[in-house]
């Protein structure tokens, strides 16, 4: 046995010790007794799962990625270019109808706030006479 493998083994071993001693320090915290009876009630036993972290486990994990082929699915920076040039296009058009739109309805306004002056005058010189 190499001498770092004897220091490895022993900082396990002391990790390990450190940590049951906790673990039961922490049971004897916890234990409550019941009143009426004689029984202690603990809590369950914490579960340790440790895992090594192996080339299977590396090649399991490389196969959940995506794929080129995946990625083509994607949209690109082309295409998101394009889109909002699309959108600029539509937003300017709009501004435009807008702008159109209530130009039209401004001069249908004063079109309107005319005739009904022409309309009172005709109403007041026809009751004039």
């Amino acid at each position: 046995m190499a001498p770092g493998q004897f220091v490895t083994k022993t900082r396990r071993a002391g990790l390990v010790l450190l940590f049951l001693s906790d673990l039961f320090l922490s049971l004897v915290s916890i234990i409550s007794l019941d009143e009426n009876s004689l029984r202690a009630k603990l809590p369950l036993p914490l579960i340790l799962i440790t895992m090594e972290l192996t080339k299977e486990y590396f090649d399991q994990q490389l196969k959940n990625l995506a794929t080129k082929d995946d990625l083509l699915e994607l949209a690109t920076k082309t295409d998101l270019s394009a889109v909002r040039s699309d959108i600029a296009d539509v937003k300017e058009a709009v501004e435009r109808l807008g702008k159109t739109e209530d130009e039209d309805i401004r001069g249908a306004f004063r079109d309107i706030a005319l005739l009904k002056k022409r309309v009172s005058v005709l109403e007041r010189s026809s009751t004039h006479r």
